[in-house]
C-alpha cells in the first residue's frame, strides 16, 4: 500500500457517503496514525493544510425548486473565499504508544 493512497481513505471516504470528521486535526491525526500503522518505517509525519470553512445553504425556503426533498438532497457547501490561518500538527511514533 502506498503512502499516497491512504489520506483519501480518511479525509474523502467512499464517493458516495463522504467521512465525517468532527476537525481537522482528527482527520490528521487519524492519517496520521494509519500511516504509521502501515509503514513501520515512518517514525514522523507532519501534515500542513489550510484552516478553510464550508457553510451550508437552507434550501428550505425554496419548496418549487425539483429534487431537493429527502435526505442529502440539494446539499450544497460553500466555501469561505480565504482560509483562516494553517493547521498544522506533527505525530511521531512514541506519541501513539498508550501511557496506561
Amino acid at each position: 500500500l502506498s503512502l499516497c493512497a491512504l489520506p483519501p481513505r480518511l479525509f474523502a471516504g467512499p464517493a458516495d457517503k463522504g467521512v465525517f470528521s468532527p476537525s481537522v486535526q482528527n482527520s490528521q491525526f487519524l492519517t496520521q496514525k494509519l500511516i504509521m500503522e502501515r509503514l513501520p518505517q515512518v517514525d514522523k509525519i507532519s501534515i500542513s493544510m489550510p484552516n478553510v470553512h464550508y457553510f451550508g445553504f437552507d434550501f428550505s425556503k425554496f419548496p418549487r425548486i425539483p429534487g431537493l426533498d429527502g435526505k442529502c438532497s440539494g446539499d450544497v457547501y460553500h466555501p469561505v473565499d480565504k482560509p483562516s490561518g494553517q493547521i498544522t500538527s506533527t505525530l511521531t511514533r512514541d506519541m501513539i504508544t498508550s501511557k496506561l
